[in-house]
């Protein structure tokens, strides 16, 4: 049977976009079962940790986790549920897949949708990051005015606009624009851009700390 698979394989034609180049890169059926399993133990993990914090989010009868910080921590596990549901879940059963040596059904449409995912929930999370270590800043530096400038409203609206301009991207490779300029804007946007704000705003949180000690130290 395994061999009958193959030459279903070799008679693919590699320039079809449900072509799996895997197939025949990798020909290691353990390899593909270890990947397998340890995919779904992974996509099982995330998915159920995100949807329980989610939950309890959403459920609180206090409201006590309704605050900005715990916004930006909901929008983080949102994009990771999401994650988890189109993206690592899909892998571990295109796994499978390889492991039978067979190809999986619209590869193509797995590999666009699982890219658009991973791209757009990375970017969410990593500036939904940013906007905690920003609020931790605030917290630091201006105790006083954190509750004026560090709202739910506020928070919201950048939840959105982080969401539209991730999505956007995303998209970008289906449109007219170049794949060099898309490569560019991919990497400063997920890698450069946040690499810098991130440093920043940690230098400063750091000399905010010590500022404070000294303070603390003088009195």
């Amino acid at each position: 049977m395994l061999s009958e698979n193959k030459k279903m394989t070799n008679q693919t034609d590699p320039s079809d976009r449900n072509y799996d180049f895997l197939l025949s890169a990798i020909d290691d059926p353990i390899f593909w079962l270890v990947l397998a399993v340890t995919g779904f133990i992974l996509a099982t993990a995330i998915i159920i940790a995100n949807s329980f914090l989610l939950f309890t989010t959403y459920k609180d009868p206090r409201k006590s986790l309704r605050s900005p910080p715990s916004l930006l921590i909901a929008n983080i596990s949102a994009s990771d549920l999401l994650l988890g549901l189109f993206s690592v879940f899909p892998v571990a059963l295109r796994d499978v897949y390889l492991y039978k040596g067979v190809h999986m059904p619209f590869v193509g449409v797995f590999k666009d949708t699982a890219y658009t995912v991973t791209n757009t929930t990375l970017f969410v999370s990593g500036y939904s990051i940013i906007a905690l270590s920003l609020a931790c800043y605030v917290g630091i530096n201006k105790p006083m005015d954190y509750k004026n400038l560090i709202t739910k409203r506020r928070i919201k609206i950048y939840i959105a606009v982080v969401w539209v301009i991730s999505t956007s991207t995303s998209f970008l490779p289906a449109t007219n624009v170049s794949e060099k300029t898309y490569t560019m804007i991919y990497l400063h946007t997920l890698a450069s851009l946040p690499v810098i704000l991130l440093t920043v705003v940690y230098v400063k949180m750091f000399c905010a700390l010590t500022g404070r000690n000294d303070r603390f130290n003088v009195t």
